[in-house]
C-alpha cells in the first residue's frame, strides 16, 4: 500500500483511502483524499462516507450530493444519501430519496431493504 500513498493521482488516493476507510482509519483516509485535488464523483462520495462515519453530518450530505451531481446515473450513491439524510435528522428528504428509489424497479431489485 505504501506505493499508492506516494502516487499523487486521484485514483490512487481513492484506492488508498478506501482501504483505510475499511480499516476504520477515517482521519488517515480523509488526509490522503485531501492531499490533492478531489474532482471525481467517486472521491467525493468516499469522502462523504468518511465524514458520515466520523459523525460530521454537515459535511456528509453536500459531498454525496456533489458526487450525484457529477454522476447522476451512479445509483449506488442514492442509498448512502438516504442513510446520511436519515442519520443526520433530515427524515423528510430521506423519505423522498427512498420514494425515488422505489419508483425505479431496477433499483428496488438492487436494494430490497427499501421495500420495507
Amino acid at each position: 500500500m505504501r506505493f499508492l500513498r506516494e502516487d499523487t493521482a486521484e485514483e490512487a488516493r481513492i484506492i488508498s483511502a478506501f482501504i483505510l476507510f475499511r480499516e476504520k482509519k477515517y482521519k488517515q483516509a480523509e488526509k490522503i483524499l485531501m492531499s490533492g485535488p478531489l474532482n471525481s464523483a467517486t472521491g467525493l462520495f468516499l469522502l462523504g462516507k468518511i465524514e458520515l462515519a466520523r459523525g460530521a453530518c454537515g459535511k456528509t450530505i453536500p459531498l454525496i450530493e456533489r458526487a450525484i451531481a457529477l454522476k447522476p446515473d451512479a445509483w449506488g450513491f442514492y442509498p448512502d444519501l438516504y442513510q446520511a439524510l436519515k442519520a443526520c435528522g433530515n427524515k423528510d428528504r430521506a423519505q423522498h430519496i427512498r420514494q425515488k428509489i422505489l419508483s425505479m424497479p431496477e433499483l428496488v431489485e438492487l436494494w430490497p431493504r427499501f421495500k420495507n
